[in-house]
């Protein structure tokens, strides 16, 4: 069985804070997107975007439980990662639902 050192355990640390760091800068683009063009949402689920805020958030969140329990893989040209893409609908969704209830505002 390997023991892992002090060093392979702060490679991995760091291995796996830049990766956290990636995915979250991945979803804040497509949050982005999302608010710039809300059509968008069209490509994840067909009427997406023209559901309430709230209606939205939930099916998202069934998108993800989804894709969590049988991920689809899109590499090579213009690939992308279904899950990054859940997760920046998700904070649209939630910035939406916050916007009309009136905890957030421009």
């Amino acid at each position: 069985m390997h023991v892992e050192t002090a060093a392979e355990a702060k490679a991995h640390d760091a291995i796996e804070a830049a990766a956290r760091a990636a995915f979250e800068y991945a979803v804040r683009v497509k949050l982005y997107q999302f608010s710039m063009s809300p059509s968008l949402l069209e490509e994840l689920e067909p009427g997406l975007s023209k559901k309430s805020p709230r209606k939205m958030r939930t099916a998202v969140v069934a998108l993800i439980d989804e894709e969590m329990m049988h991920p689809h893989r899109r590499f090579g040209f213009g690939g992308e990662i279904p899950l990054i893409n859940l997760h920046g609908a998700l904070r649209y969704a939630d910035t939406c639902c916050a916007m009309e209830s009136g905890e957030f505002s421009r």
